[in-house]
């Protein structure tokens, strides 16, 4: 019985490494959208203490929002990874661009906390105009 316990746990041990080691190559990008996802939710709660003036602002609806991203966007980037390698074979940049827009989300996010922070109009004023950009662009496409 021993002996199959230490048989399970050596499978286990290198089913780990084999996946670590193919996971590596976005490794890094995956901590750095942890990092803008905690830093997202940091400025989330302050966004949320500072308009309501107290603790009671934070709903747990909101925090769980925050890992039901995350978990989304793990599957999402490990989803792109996997079709790019593993289904098509090929390097099109496939994973990077999913990586970006990712971190887009989140910077995008991360400025509309610190904007309503600070009671900046700056974004606001920003989102006004490019709005109106792009519909200008939209009607002298028709």
């Amino acid at each position: 019985m021993e002996n199959t316990y230490k048989i399970i746990e050596q499978v286990c041990y290198h089913a780990l490494l084999y996946l670590a080691a193919y996971f590596a190559p976005i490794k890094e990008s995956t901590i750095i959208i942890l990092v803008l996802i905690i830093f997202d939710l940091i400025t989330g709660i302050w966004k949320a203490v500072s308009q309501e003036k107290t603790i009671c602002a934070i709903k747990s609806a909101k925090l769980r929002d925050t890992v039901s991203k995350t978990i989304q966007y793990s599957l999402f980037i490990v989803a792109i990874f996997l079709l790019e390698n593993g289904v098509l074979d090929v390097s099109w940049g496939l994973t990077k661009v999913a990586i970006f827009s990712v971190g887009v989300i989140e910077v995008v996010s991360l400025c509309e906390n610190l904007f309503a922070i600070s009671g900046n109009s700056l974004y606001s004023s920003f989102s006004i105009v490019l709005k109106d950009k792009f519909k200008a662009l939209i009607n002298s496409l028709k």
